[in-house]
């Protein structure tokens, strides 16, 4: 498994869910984040949805909270609150296993959580996907 990291915008979101759908291994990962910046999703995939995870680790992301669990109630989202082995709470919600409608809430949640815009530069790294297809 090697990691895969490469840069773009509100654009390329779409892309790289394709890669994590495609993904052969089970345990792939995609990450998000905003370059330059502490934010970030991460999202994982299975046979019927393609989850978003916002981990609730630090004060920072904690304080968003609220933001994170009304943009996925706002956006029609089944949440759901999970532990992970360390104690570190995570909200999730599944996304369409259909990558042009998922895009899109992944999108709005980056505008509306993280005051993301079309130029904001974007970091897509994750483990066990796909190259990135030139």
């Amino acid at each position: 498994m090697s990691e895969t990291s490469t840069r773009g915008t509100l654009a390329d979101v779409e892309r790289h869910l394709k890669r994590l759908l495609k993904a052969s291994d089970p345990h792939a990962f995609l990450v998000i984040e905003l370059q330059g910046t502490p934010h970030f999703l991460q999202f994982t995939a299975s046979a019927k949805a393609i989850e978003m995870d916002y981990p609730l680790a630090s004060e920072e992301q904690r304080g968003r909270e609220n933001a994170v669990r009304t943009f996925c109630t706002g956006a029609g989202l089944r949440l759901r609150q999970t532990e992970g082995s360390d104690g570190t709470r995570f909200l999730d919600c599944d996304l369409p296993h259909d990558t042009a409608p998922a895009a899109g809430i992944v999108q709005r949640a980056l505008h509306e959580l993280f005051g993301a815009s079309s130029t904001t530069q974007l970091l897509f790294s994750g483990d066990g996907l796909p190259r990135v297809a030139a």
